[in-house]
């Protein structure tokens, strides 16, 4: 694939900037629950969705899934030990400790050519640390969290808010995850797609 008109590149956090996924989440629960059945991934998927979106109601600050209830939902649902889904599932989604470092250290060089922003589904838990843990300042501002807008990957409506963010038409565009149903939605919305197995297919893609 050649890049051709590409002025932004919009990175999903888990998965590319965070090697930590959700998909290693549902991993988790089926160990500890047993092997996950189509409805099973179903339910967890809604719920999950509704968790990321965070606050939907802003004059009274309520979420459609708060973190506390996302979590004590996935332990009675799978009929899984809560200790252990506090202690294992949540510390290890709720997490900045395995950043995608080679990555990042190419951002530097990146943004000379390239303006560069986030667009993740990321609950309020997980939005709240990595603001807190991790410089975000290369984005100059342009980081779109589900948490903070009430918005998913699924709604056409995210990807037009970091459009705006970015100034950027959607076919300047450059959307990465590593998730094919994500990229999807990143296409159907106009933008053109990257999806990320590794590095190096990366670099040299953009480079």
């Amino acid at each position: 694939m050649k890049l051709e008109g590409i002025k932004a590149l919009l990175f999903d956090w888990h998965g590319v900037l965070d090697l930590r996924k959700f998909k290693d989440v549902e991993e988790r629960i089926a160990y500890y629950a047993g092997k996950l059945n189509s409805a099973d991934l179903k339910v967890l998927h809604g719920r999950a969705d509704d968790y990321a979106r965070g606050i939907m109601f802003p004059e009274d600050s309520r979420m459609t899934m708060s973190p506390e209830e996302f979590w004590k939902f996935i332990g009675s649902y799978y009929q899984i030990n809560p200790i252990k889904v506090q202690q294992d599932l949540e510390s290890y989604l709720i997490s900045v400790d395995e950043l995608n470092k080679p990555l990042w250290n190419t951002l530097p060089d990146l943004s000379l050519k390239y303006k560069l922003g986030i667009l993740s589904d990321c609950p309020p838990d997980k939005t709240e640390l990595i603001r807190k843990e991790v410089d975000l300042s290369i984005f100059e501002g342009r980081v779109y969290f589900s948490s903070e807008h009430s918005f998913t990957k699924k709604d056409s409506g995210f990807f037009e808010l970091a459009l705006r963010g970015l100034e950027v038409l959607p076919e300047q565009c450059l959307f990465i995850d590593d998730s094919e149903k994500n990229v999807e939605y990143a296409r159907r919305a106009g933008l053109q797609i990257h999806l990320y197995q590794d590095n190096d297919e990366f670099l040299r893609l953009v480079a």
